[in-house]
């Protein structure tokens, strides 16, 4: 059980627009408050408890997005964002709580996906944003490789899919990738640290 004495976890990144973790649904008299109407939860298999006031309909669930870096989330995010235009571009009135577990990678994501679609942020805009309601805003590297996408193709998710895709080459994994990149920063530092030996020396 959540202690609900504690504060509530949640940033807003804009009027109406909240973004957390699990823990942040706990909190029914902070949802009211907020007047958040709509949910979003971006992973699958976590229980969510809905207040009285958050019907089922209000409720959106992304099944099956993991917080992995080989997770395609360009797939869930024509329902994810039709799901926030319903409540942020369609009414003046409702809010909104996007959620994963942590509230760091996946629902971030989304809401960063939202701002760049629809307030036609940078990625990097979106990002600062986000982080400013939520410090520890952190999508994983695969998720930043598709935004990427989603930003070269001026917001197009059909588009993104393809662009994303054919960056991944012939089927090679996001995880090769990052396995790379890790091999390269490690280089880095080895050169460094024998750069910062000669200086000693």
């Amino acid at each position: 059980p959540v202690d609900t004495d504690k504060p509530w976890d949640v940033g807003m990144i804009i009027p109406r627009l909240y973004v957390g973790g699990l823990s942040a649904t706990k909190y029914m008299a902070m949802l009211e408050e907020h007047k958040i109407s709509h949910i979003l939860t971006a992973a699958g298999r976590l229980v969510v408890e809905l207040p009285e006031f958050i019907t089922t309909d209000s409720h959106l669930v992304l099944e099956n997005l993991a917080d992995h870096p080989n997770a395609n989330i360009l797939e869930y995010l024509d329902r994810a964002l039709d799901f926030l235009d319903e409540v942020l571009l369609k009414s003046t009135s409702k809010a909104v709580l996007v959620h994963c577990a942590s509230g760091v990678s996946r629902s971030v994501a989304v809401c960063c996906a939202w701002l760049m679609t629809r307030q036609q942020m940078t990625l990097v805009d979106a990002l600062e944003t986000v982080r400013q309601a939520r410090p520890r805003a952190n999508p994983n590297l695969g998720f930043i490789h598709q935004l990427t996408a989603l930003e070269e193709s001026k917001g197009n998710i059909t588009f993104a899919k393809q662009v994303y895709m054919s960056k991944l080459g012939d089927q090679e994994a996001i995880t090769d990738i990052i396995q790379k990149q890790r091999e390269a920063a490690n280089n880095i530092h080895t050169r460094v640290d024998n750069l910062e030996n000669m200086i000693k020396q």
